[in-house]
């Protein structure tokens, strides 16, 4: 189901904080499972992030809501209760279930993210 196996692919994000532009990418990672990346700001909902960047995360429809159906990358840790550092900046990555996201670059008016399979 994963549709990077033979390559790679890019996608310009727009911060879910402003209007118009792409504001999600969603890569299928199974039956119940995707990949979601976002662009966010420290501002609105955002205001406490400690930087911009993309912001990348697992949906899992086979767990309840409550019971943790989705899970940030990098993941909550005592050093970052309310992942306010999980978001990737410029030249940062996270790989996520095989696939790497990367962001190649960041602006005001957005990330460009590659996502690739992870060797």
């Amino acid at each position: 189901m994963n549709p990077f196996r033979d390559g790679t692919t890019s996608q310009k994000l727009t911060p879910i904080s402003d209007s118009g532009g792409v504001k999600a990418f969603v890569a299928p990672l199974g039956q119940y499972k995707a990949l979601v990346i976002e662009s966010r700001r420290p501002k609105g909902i955002d205001k406490n992030l400690k930087k911009s960047g993309a912001l990348a995360y697992v949906v899992d429809t086979s767990i309840k809501s409550g019971y943790g159906p989705i899970q940030v990358y990098p993941t909550q840790t005592t050093e970052d209760p309310y992942l306010i550092n999980s978001v990737r900046a410029a030249n940062e990555s996270v790989t996520i279930e095989g696939l790497k996201v990367e962001v190649t670059s960041s602006d005001d008016i957005g990330d460009v993210v590659k996502i690739s399979v992870s060797n």
